[in-house]
């Protein structure tokens, strides 16, 4: 019977943690919340360093979306040039519903560094997303 109380408990408290994020400052000043900063590999091409942070932008709302992660560029992407990589990703998460299943929803943005002058360049968003 103790174990059975225990374990609801664990559940129960399980089911009430946060996101864990730490706050980034921008230059603006403005404060984002990141999520993690990971390195990802792809099973085709260079491997991407992908910032994930929630917004309080609509997803839906793109070209406020697109506006943020611009912002956030310039910061991240010295991170991503001291990591020695071309690739990268800055997505947005919305906030997720409560519950014992948290649903939102995410937008990303892809960056690549290329061309004869090795210039990053933020590549077009597909239709449809």
């Amino acid at each position: 019977m103790r174990a059975a109380t225990a374990f609801g408990l664990l559940v129960l408290t399980a089911c009430h943690v946060e996101d864990p994020y730490q706050l980034l400052s921008l230059p603006s000043g403005k404060q984002i919340r990141v999520l993690s900063v990971v390195k990802m590999h792809v099973t085709a091409g260079n491997p991407a360093l992908v910032l994930r942070y929630q917004t309080d932008q609509s997803v839906d709302d793109l070209k406020a979306l697109k506006a943020e992660a611009l912002e956030i560029w310039p910061t991240f992407q010295v991170n991503v040039e001291n990591a020695g990589l071309t690739n990268a990703a800055i997505s947005a998460i919305g906030k997720t519903k409560p519950g014992f299943i948290r649903t939102g929803q995410a937008y990303t943005f892809v960056f690549q560094k290329s061309g004869p002058n090795g210039e990053w360049q933020i590549l077009p968003e597909k239709s449809g997303q």
